[in-house]
């Protein structure tokens, strides 16, 4: 998804990220799952996004790592968006959408809509 470096630049302007739109180009499902370290090794807090945007959403491992950590670190999220790659969204219970809906949320009023 991102490379190191990206990852550090990205959260060290985290404070001031109030909208986030995200492309997937392709998965490389070989590379390490930075984002479950992410997780459970920091305090980052986007205290100022609000909306989420995720186009060419494959339900992938490290997507879905990628967006409980925008779940998880986001107090004021209003709005995630999730534009799948036609055909690949699993609509079931135990397939990305589901996992996606369980995640832990920060904030109290975020709303995910799949388009």
């Amino acid at each position: 998804m991102i490379s190191e470096y990206a990852l550090f630049c990205f959260v060290e302007k985290a404070k001031a990220i109030q909208s986030l739109e995200i492309k997937t180009i392709s998965s490389q499902e070989d590379l390490p799952n930075m984002w479950e370290y992410v997780i459970r090794n920091s305090e980052f807090i986007f205290d100022q996004l609000h909306m989420v945007r995720f186009d060419g959403f494959l339900g992938t491992k490290k997507e879905l790592s990628f967006l409980a950590f925008i779940l998880a670190a986001s107090p004021v999220l209003k709005k995630m968006t999730i534009a799948p790659v036609k055909g690949q969204l699993q609509v079931k219970p135990t397939g990305s959408y589901g996992k996606l809906l369980k995640l832990k949320k920060f904030s109290g009023q975020v709303v995910i809509t799949f388009v």
